[in-house]
């Protein structure tokens, strides 16, 4: 007998995010930090694992977890959330904040997981355009804020795919003229020159998400946190398990606070990396770069975004493409990484300029 399956159609169609990986590849594709943690600090964490009852169920709420953690943000542990992963955070965000047939209002390009929430809900979606390069099309916003009736907007800060930041004195315009929720990903913000945390307190609609994998460099651990006001995060709460975290993760995030001092210094050079290769790719004329604060670039080839990513693949170096997104047909999204891997991946650069680029000279 046949059983109906209540698969929605749209989900079963949509394409499957497919991650590459290769042992003879430089991975340059998915904004990861390119150090691991200290086997030290490894070590440490294993140390405590082995103190704590696996038989048992962590704590509940976490609290003690969202405490320590709390002090270390300078926030109470009432505007604090500690969750698994970037995008469970975001959903649940999206459950508590938004009904079906609401109305979004995002940037184009944008974080493409917001389009897929985004049909999840059946939102009605306005995407502005960012001005010349990359610029936030700050008056455009405020002013289709202003003239309607919006549900929940979303940034991502540093924008990703692009890597252009928002400035808090034009977010603080933003929201003084909505009083929905505004969304901020801040999950690339540590490789950014600042973050929009101080608005906190003066607005009770902004909302704040955060990675551990790039604040902390431990992408494997899929951890993150949100900042809201009380209000938000007691709904929030209710919506994720009572048991927000395991207590592998709870000792990871000790770990890493404790030691955040000797972890910081990567980002600073990755920062100092990105600037580099900047200034690299900014001397081959043929190239347009643009300016970034998180720790991935954006460069614009004459040719097709597609046949550019091949060809590095050709050079076993993985590159994203950005031509599924409208406009950015001949751009491709880099992730800044260590010394060598960025000096194999310029020189790669320069092998294509000069194998694929002759007509242009």
């Amino acid at each position: 007998m046949n059983t109906k399956k209540n698969v929605k159609e749209w989900i079963m169609n949509a394409p499957e995010y497919i991650i590459q990986r290769s042992q003879v590849m430089v991975h340059l594709h998915l904004n990861e930090v390119p150090y691991d943690i200290p086997v030290t600090l490894k070590q440490e964490i294993f140390k405590r694992l082995e103190r704590m009852h696996w038989n048992l169920y962590p704590e509940w709420r976490n609290q003690r977890i969202h405490k320590y953690f709390a002090n270390h943000l300078n926030v109470s542990p009432e505007n604090l959330a500690i969750g698994k992963g970037m995008t469970l955070l975001l959903r649940s965000l999206f459950d508590l904040l938004i009904n079906p047939f609401d109305s979004l209002l995002i940037l184009n390009p944008e974080y493409e997981y917001i389009n897929t929430l985004a049909e999840m809900y059946q939102l009605e979606t306005t995407a502005l355009s960012f001005e010349r390069n990359f610029n936030y099309p700050i008056d455009d916003i405020v002013d289709n804020l202003k003239n309607n009736s919006f549900d929940l907007v979303y940034f991502s800060n540093p924008n990703n795919p692009t890597g252009a930041m928002l400035n808090p004195s034009k977010l603080k315009k933003i929201l003084s003229v909505t009083k929905c929720p505004v969304i901020i990903d801040e999950c690339y913000a540590p490789f950014a020159e600042n973050n929009m945390q101080p608005l906190l307190s003066e607005h009770s609609n902004l909302v704040i998400i955060r990675s551990l994998a790039s604040e902390y460099g431990v992408a494997s651990a899929r951890l993150g946190y949100i900042l809201a006001d009380n209000e938000i995060i007691s709904g929030l709460k209710k919506i994720l398990s009572p048991f927000l975290l395991d207590v592998f993760s709870e000792v990871i995030v000790t770990v890493l606070i404790e030691y955040r001092e000797q972890l910081f210094l990567r980002t600073q050079r990755i920062k100092q990396i990105r600037e580099f290769v900047l200034k690299k790719l900014r001397e081959m004329e043929i190239l347009t770069t643009y300016p970034s604060q998180g720790n991935y670039i954006v460069i614009q080839f004459p040719f097709n975004a597609n046949d550019v990513r091949d060809w590095y693949l050709e050079k076993n170096i993985l590159v994203k493409s950005l031509g599924h997104y409208p406009d950015l047909a001949q751009m491709i999204r880099v992730t800044i990484s260590d010394e060598e891997s960025m000096k194999i991946f310029l020189k790669a650069t320069i092998e294509i300029i000069k194998e694929k680029m002759k007509d242009f000279y």
